[in-house]
């Protein structure tokens, strides 16, 4: 699934808790080779940059934990986003590891780097914001029905023995005069709900997760409200280019800034879209 994981490392306490969050899912990930990556921006430039001593320990810890996995260090002096670019080119990472500061209100918790990250990675990206508390029980995935978000389903059922699916629709789209709140409620449900069974089963196999359906204006609030900080977020993206996720915003952007739990953004590696592409398929 996940041979190649690229980990960046800010050097600081995020670190160990962004650690656990990658060990939570990495033994069930398949993970062969482990890039852990360290940027010091204070390097003078063509100076040699050893690897920090802060970061021998997380080192060590990954290889204790994967012993049939390779894991090398790579530290430059470039910015985040530039060492990205590069490893992408020159390695072909599948999913890429960012710790994330804690959130506080409504407001999403991105740095400038993770924020540039999460925007410019074409590969899966697993987000561990810095306050989680290391407890697991299973895991929430983002349903829409598309393609993406039946892909993140599959990914979630390899990675967590207990899983839920969660649908969103808004109330407010009502049409006002065709239906009552109530009505209009149990018709969504009972649609969303042939939907899963029609449209969902035949891809992913074996028993269905529990479909949960909820009223809320946007899915972001509901997939954060429902993991709590014990659930993994698993939301399919649909990879927008940078311009097209600046316009036109992104649901699983908006969840990884959020969440209190670990949230795993996926997507098909390589494959990212416009704005024309984007809006097309909102």
């Amino acid at each position: 699934m996940y041979p190649i994981a690229l980990i960046f490392f800010a050097g600081d306490d995020r670190d160990a808790v962004m650690v656990d969050g990658f060990l939570a899912v990495a033994p069930r990930m398949g993970v062969e080779r482990v890039i852990v990556a360290h940027c010091r921006v204070d390097a003078e430039q063509g100076e040699e940059s050893p690897v920090p001593p802060d970061l021998q320990p997380h080192v060590e810890a990954l290889r204790a934990a994967l012993p049939d996995a390779a894991v090398e260090t790579l530290v430059d002096e470039c910015a985040p986003p530039d060492l990205l670019e590069a490893t992408q080119r020159d390695i072909g990472p599948d999913l890429v590891v960012i710790g994330r500061d804690p959130c506080t209100g409504d407001r999403s918790a991105w740095g400038r780097i993770g924020h540039e990250i999460i925007r410019h990675s074409d590969v899966s990206v697993l987000v561990v914001p810095a306050d989680w508390p290391g407890t697991v029980q299973g895991a929430v995935v983002g349903m829409d029905f598309s393609d993406q978000a039946i892909e993140a389903l599959a990914i979630a059922r390899r990675l967590f023995d207990e899983v839920v699916c969660l649908f969103q629709f808004n109330p407010a789209h009502r049409h006002a005069g065709s239906m009552t709140e109530a009505e209009y409620s149990q018709h969504t449900t009972e649609h969303a709900h042939e939907t899963y069974r029609e449209v969902v089963a035949p891809q992913v196999p074996g028993e269905l997760p529990p479909l949960e359906v909820v009223a809320a204006s946007r899915a972001s609030d509901a997939l954060v409200d429902r993991a709590g900080r014990d659930r993994f977020i698993v939301a399919g993206s649909r990879g927008l280019k940078p311009i097209a996720a600046m316009l036109l915003g992104s649901t699983a952007e908006r969840v990884a800034g959020r969440s209190g739990a670990p949230v795993l953004v996926t997507r098909k590696k390589g494959e990212s879209m416009g704005v024309i592409e984007g809006l097309v398929h909102r």
